[in-house]
């Protein structure tokens, strides 16, 4: 799915002082969950209605320790009517970990021609 950060997050905020992904471009994630499903959020990572979510620890701090990384807090939330929770699987991968759950509204479009590679927060486009 391609969806935009939400704008006003302190994590958000941190991501582009850092210049961790660029401003005003649209995001690519999978939508984990949605209305009425619960996420439980730990370090240890993403539980959708108790199933763990692959390669969804939350990270504290960047490479090197150089920067302590803004989370969205550890706990349960069931997710209320018109949230989406966002999911990137890999290392650094900035999704609602960090900002928690956004709006179905923020969903722009289905993002069919992209191909995630396991493991990695990075996405290649399909050949034509």
């Amino acid at each position: 799915m391609v969806i935009p950060g939400p704008a006003h997050h302190p994590a958000v905020a941190e991501g582009l002082k850092y210049r961790w992904f660029p401003a005003g471009q649209p995001w690519i994630k999978e939508i984990a969950a949605t209305t009425g499903q619960t996420v439980t959020l730990k370090r240890s990572g993403v539980w959708v209605d108790g199933h763990r979510l692959p390669n969804s620890h939350v990270d504290l701090w960047t490479p090197g320790h150089r920067h302590r990384i803004v989370h969205y807090p550890f706990g349960t939330y069931p997710l209320e009517r018109g949230q989406v929770w966002l999911y990137a699987p890999g290392n650094y991968a900035f999704d609602s970990s960090y900002y928690g759950p956004v709006p179905e509204s923020s969903v722009l479009q289905r993002a069919k021609p992209w191909w995630t590679v396991p493991g990695s927060q990075f996405w290649l486009k399909k050949g034509d």
